[in-house]
């Protein structure tokens, strides 16, 4: 991913380099997020991402800029294992290079990744009962069959466990 630049000339008495306190993260801050947190002893590469995105800053912040000031930009993350339950929620210091705070959720899960979104799909589209259904349509080729999994939450039913619930919508290519 290319970094997205702004070429509009800065405001009387600030740098061309000063950065607004919410822009969106680059993706060389993205790197540098990932690279921190997969460097950290705590959280190495076998960690998966859920979201990095610009930590809102303080008011203060807002004003330090608006008086040409640089400020400190932070990020948030959450980060997650694909084999073990619960959430961890960081917040990285970009000017530090550091993980400054970190939280666990123990019962939280994340979002459902791309990955497992592929992974639904073909799971659906291999199973007979589903295969048999969509003959009973006139469907026989599951290539051109769409399964969109949302999620469904968590309610403590038994069997729910370390895993996940979904609605799977289906969908005929056309």
């Amino acid at each position: 991913m290319d970094d997205l630049i702004h070429a509009a000339p800065a405001a009387a008495g600030m740098s061309a380099t000063l950065r607004h306190p919410q822009e969106p993260l680059s993706a060389a801050e993205i790197r540098e997020v990932m690279a921190v947190i997969h460097a950290s002893a705590d959280f190495g590469p076998q960690f998966l991402f859920e979201t990095i995105e610009i930590k809102d800053p303080p008011r203060s912040a807002l004003a330090d800029y608006a008086a040409g000031k640089a400020t400190p930009r932070e990020a948030r993350a959450n980060v997650f294992l694909a084999d073990a339950p619960g959430v961890w929620k960081l917040v990285v210091s970009l000017a530090d290079s550091a993980i400054t705070a970190k939280a666990f959720f123990a019962t939280k899960r994340p979002m459902i990744q791309l990955e497992q979104f592929m992974q639904i799909e073909a799971i659906v589209q291999a199973h007979p009962d589903f295969i048999a259904a969509c003959a009973k349509r006139g469907i026989s080729d599951m290539t051109m069959v769409c399964v969109d999994p949302w999620s469904a939450g968590n309610f403590d039913i038994a069997g729910e466990e370390n895993g996940y619930l979904s609605h799977t919508f289906s969908w005929l290519r056309l």
